[in-house]
């Protein structure tokens, strides 16, 4: 099955040589499954993203706080299977 409509928007500002903030929203309409009559709920997703360019020692790299799912948990798939809100930090370096 496949949802009936589904958007995504992705927007990236750089605020200066080293800093950039991104946001996704993306929208999935309800949609069934035909061996099993079941409907899984449409949902809407924000993502955000903060990033700046790094340099410790002789390495440079990216260290990025990210935001997933920040309009809530939404099924996936299955039903009673959820993806659910989370914010980390990312480093990642190279010589």
């Amino acid at each position: 099955a496949t949802p009936r409509q589904t958007l995504g928007l992705l927007g990236i500002y750089k605020l200066n040589k080293k800093t950039s903030v991104s946001m996704g929203y993306y929208h999935v309409d309800a949609m069934g499954w035909f061996n099993t009559l079941t409907t899984i709920p449409g949902y809407d997703k924000v993502d955000v993203r903060i990033a700046r360019k790094v340099k410790l020692g002789d390495s440079r790299g990216t260290m990025e706080l990210v935001g997933q799912n920040l309009a809530g948990n939404y099924f996936t798939f299955e039903p009673g299977s959820t993806t659910e809100r989370r914010v980390f930090v990312k480093l990642r370096l190279h010589k």
